[in-house]
């Protein structure tokens, strides 16, 4: 096997796209604050948010397991292309480099990493449950 298949799932679990557009859409929201002036930070906060993206879609992942065996049979855990524990290790790294990436930029932005990755994992362990604020939850991270 080559290392194709695994960066290909691991690329699908954590949702490459989405990746992609948190990252961009960071960078044109500090275009549009006229905050692009420090470039190193502005790419540090765009990594931040891809890496809490990919690590939070992992995770998500890892806990809709069960759901998704049945409703989305494709996605990587459950079709078999990749394990739940490196799924979870995935979310792990995601999730933490996140956090390495904000801690460089402020402490107010290493804060809101780390309540925004709580949520995270609020929101990936308990979404079934949460009714309303579900959504809540999922409005404020988008934002």
């Amino acid at each position: 096997m080559t290392a194709i298949a695994p960066a290909y799932a691991t690329l699908r679990l954590v949702r490459g796209t989405a990746v992609a557009m948190s990252a961009l859409l960071t960078l044109l929201g500090a275009r549009l604050a006229g905050t692009d002036g420090d470039l190193p930070a502005v790419l540090l906060a765009a990594a931040a948010v891809a890496f809490a993206t990919a690590g939070g879609n992992a995770l998500n992942d890892v806990y809709d397991r069960q759901v998704d065996r049945v409703n989305r049979a494709d996605r990587p855990i459950p079709s078999g292309a990749i394990g739940v524990g490196p799924a979870r290790g995935v979310a792990a790294l995601g999730l933490l480099a996140a956090t390495v990436c904000a801690a460089f930029l402020s402490l107010w932005c290493l804060a809101i990493c780390v309540a925004n990755c709580g949520l995270l994992v609020v929101y990936a362990r308990h979404s079934k449950r949460l009714g309303l604020l579900k959504g809540v939850i999922v409005g404020y991270l988008v934002a």
